[in-house]
């Protein structure tokens, strides 16, 4: 009997496999509420002409937020 066939993968292999999908997972994530905040509604781009606090707090979360991830990503992959 094969010691994997109840479970059919290896432990390793299955920390492994969760560890890549936490990594796409929560990086696509990212990536899509940065484009929905940032273009969909219109915080990216600075309208009227001019920079206003949408602007400026949308750029500081973004900064933010991406440094948490790769913090994060630091962590999960040590």
């Amino acid at each position: 009997m094969d010691q994997y066939e109840e479970g059919g993968m290896d432990p390793k292999m299955r920390r492994h496999l969760k560890k890549v999908m936490n990594t796409l997972f929560l990086g696509l994530f990212w990536m899509f509420f940065m484009t929905l905040f940032g273009f969909a509604l219109g915080w990216a781009v600075p309208l009227q002409g001019g920079v206003d606090g949408f602007n400026i707090f949308f750029y500081l979360f973004a900064v933010v937020s991406f440094a948490a991830l790769l913090r994060y990503y630091y962590k999960l992959w040590k």
